[in-house]
């Protein structure tokens, strides 16, 4: 069994990921800023819980580092740097194993489209050449828009969720960009067929799709979550800006995951009613 490390595991990503894999029974530990204030509610024993003082001179080395560390915005774009290229390289030099594995959640965005993107595209190019000069493999996971109930108030989605449940008035661009969503669930699983699967990888660089491989426009989008939701809201298209360098279209080619054995569970309709139902009961 591999020993399994996952930074940002305090994070809405990390955290459900974390637990997914727990439940698998796998060999997992964790890396968090301060360990006594990390919040663990039993999904670890505390002995697979580890502080940043672990990268210090500690020997011990993992057989995978899946990274969910990110930071998506700040006032500096030196934290962005840092928390996005700086952190993972560091981590891979100190405790990543010699032919261990590094499994780095990256975007779908468009590398141009803000300087989140544009780190996050700075750290893939590092990791290309990690995999071409060492014998540590890379598989880099381009992550489309995933969700659930538990998703952060402040990401679109849930916002639009909420406001529709609550018949509020929400604000949007005009709606034209093509998006693929996919639900936290399937996400994990993805995921789990990855590590399953890795042995046989042939490439010590590997790049992966995590999306359903539908598109669908976010005006499409809002207007299905109003139905669903048989809400009264109106929806205000046209009344934020798009965003310099926007993404107009990003969907997902899963074919490389169906042919691992990957099979989602949650079409967007159905993903969409469960998280609508789980919200609402909260």
């Amino acid at each position: 069994m591999r020993s399994i490390l996952v930074t940002g595991a305090t994070g809405y990503l990390g955290s459900k990921l974390t637990s997914h894999l727990v439940n698998e029974k796998q060999d997992v530990s964790v890396l968090v800023r301060n360990i006594d204030t990390f919040s663990n509610p039993n999904r670890l024993p505390a002995e697979k819980v580890l502080d940043l003082s672990f990268l210090g001179a500690n020997s011990k080395k993992f057989d995978c580092i899946i990274n969910c560390a990110t930071r998506y915005k700040s006032e500096e774009s030196l934290d962005l740097i840092h928390s996005n290229i700086v952190f993972p390289i560091h981590v891979i030099e100190k405790l990543l194993g010699e032919k261990g594995w590094f499994v780095n959640m990256d975007t779908s965005l468009n590398s141009n489209t803000n300087i989140y993107s544009k780190t996050k595209s700075l750290l893939v190019d590092i990791l290309r050449v990690i995999a071409g000069n060492t014998n540590q493999r890379v598989v880099n996971l381009k992550l489309e828009y995933f969700f659930d109930e538990n998703e952060p108030k402040k990401r679109f989605l849930s916002s639009l969720v909420t406001s529709c449940i609550k018949n509020e008035t929400f604000m949007l661009t005009k709606g034209e960009q093509v998006r693929d969503f996919i639900h936290m669930q399937d996400l994990c699983s993805a995921v789990s067929t990855i590590l399953n699967s890795m042995d046989k990888f042939q490439k010590k660089f590997t790049e992966i799709d995590i999306g359903l491989g539908e598109a669908i426009t976010i005006k499409e989008l809002a207007l299905l979550i109003k139905n669903l939701t048989d809400s009264e809201s109106k929806l205000e298209f046209g009344a934020i800006p798009y965003r310099e360098n926007e993404t107009m279209f990003s969907q997902a080619k899963p074919t490389f995951l169906y042919d691992l054995g990957w099979q989602p569970k949650l079409n967007l309709k159905m993903a969409l009613t469960r998280t609508i139902e789980k919200l609402r009961s909260k």
